[in-house]
């Protein structure tokens, strides 16, 4: 099972840890309800136009020795 995490590559960098999902809108549905709402943001992965071009779910898995590698780079859109 991948690993998330939201990254924003500009600016202050940062990164939003998300653990372990089954998918990648299950990962963003879990950012959305853990720091969306702070962050004045409702994102998905599903196509609606609306590019977010500020922030990237980073699909991750673990190597050998149980580190984190980041893996696939999924666009993120508003909701």
């Amino acid at each position: 099972m991948p690993f998330y995490k939201v990254w924003r590559p500009e600016g202050p960098r940062e990164d939003y840890p998300l653990g372990p999902e089954l998918d990648s809108e299950g990962a963003v549905m879990r950012f959305n309800g853990d720091y969306g709402r702070a962050l004045g943001l409702e994102l998905t992965t599903r196509e609606t136009g609306k590019p977010c071009l500020d922030y990237y779910l980073i699909e991750q898995e673990r190597d050998p020795n149980n580190h984190l590698l980041d893996g696939r780079r999924l666009p993120l859109f508003y909701k």
